[in-house]
């Protein structure tokens, strides 16, 4: 199987989220904006609430942004991880201040080495979301340097439940994704 970037963005604006693979739009549903967006609980990478839904595959450079991300970013940042050859911490050299794929960053999640420990995924947008590994996800080669590998049957990331990592309105998620399996899924 192939990587995938994965992406969500809801826009408040135009009250639309819409749903992006590899840098392409794929569907959108219409919103209220009376409705803010909130992530109740924890963030959790590779699960559904830590308890089921599992992904079995390699998850790198997940992304939680304040704002929707327009088509032409996301664009940029699926073309951003294209390049080649892939050089290990990419994703973070390319976050430059003033850039508009670094303004809003309130979670980036690389799994690159200095980003990752046995227990620990730092959070390298600098808002302190990191994550606790669970379950015994392994590190492996990512589309944007190194990624983790999740079993399927218990492995996830435990971000934590932030004020920061549930923006009041519009909110983009984003992930490189491979699949294992082919019944894995990505959730946002």
């Amino acid at each position: 199987d192939q990587c995938h970037m994965g992406s969500l963005s809801r826009d408040t604006v135009n009250d639309v989220m819409t749903w992006w693979i590899d840098g392409q739009s794929v569907g959108t549903e219409v919103t209220s904006s009376n409705t803010p967006y909130t992530i109740a609980a924890n963030v959790f990478i590779s699960s559904y609430g830590g308890l089921s839904q599992f992904f079995n595959g390699t998850i790198d450079d997940v992304r939680i942004y304040n704002k929707a991300l327009s088509a032409q970013e996301i664009k940029t940042l699926y073309t951003s991880g294209t390049s080649q050859p892939v050089i290990a911490n990419a994703s973070s050299s390319t976050l430059t201040t003033g850039t508009s794929l670094a303004s809003g960053l309130v979670g980036h999640w690389t799994f690159d080495g200095k980003h990752l420990s046995t227990t620990t995924a730092t959070d390298a947008s600098g808002s302190g979301n990191h994550g606790t590994l669970t379950g015994g996800p392994v590190p492996a080669r990512g589309k944007m340097g190194q990624g983790l590998d999740f079993d399927g049957v218990n492995d996830y990331v435990d971000a934590g439940d932030s004020a920061t990592l549930s923006p009041a309105s519009a909110v983009t998620m984003a992930t490189w994704f491979k699949k294992n399996a082919s019944n894995s899924k990505i959730e946002f």
